[in-house]
């Protein structure tokens, strides 16, 4: 996508300034940029192109599914360099898919970006979805 293709689709925070592996535009500090809402707006979006969901649904490692129960299709996208970490995916909750995304910035260490985003924050936004699914008012009758 060009940097024009993210502004006319109203990411105007989402700036793509060099291709992937170029370690001279980084140094340069043309690093590609977004935020977690754009993220979620450009997944929202791409929900509907059933060639764009088979790309994301192609097997990859990703902490995204990690403290969500077996099951159902994940599409998820990640990123990861040097003190950053985003995931962000397509999640399927019963009848109540969502778009989760996550950006952890100034993480001091490796460590500390393999557990952010945290799996409590996953497991209870994949639960709160589900609950929804079965009772969108909050109210669960005949249970």
């Amino acid at each position: 996508m060009s940097p024009g293709g993210c502004r006319g689709l109203g990411l105007g925070g989402t700036k793509l300034r060099r291709h992937m592996m170029d370690a001279a535009a980084a140094r340069r500090g043309d690093e590609n940029v977004s935020t977690p809402d754009e993220v979620v707006r450009l997944l929202q979006a791409l929900q509907t192109s059933d060639s764009a969901v088979d790309l994301l649904k192609k097997p990859k490692e990703s902490r995204l599914p990690k403290g969500l129960p077996p099951g159902g299709a994940r599409p998820t996208s990640r990123g990861e360099l040097d003190g950053v970490r985003v995931d962000a995916g397509i999640v399927f909750a019963g009848n109540r898919p969502y778009v989760f995304s996550v950006m952890s910035t100034f993480l001091r260490d490796e460590g500390e970006g393999e557990r952010a985003p945290p799996r409590r924050c996953r497991r209870v936004t994949y639960e709160y979805f589900t609950r929804l699914a079965d009772a969108p008012l909050g109210r669960r009758i005949g249970r």
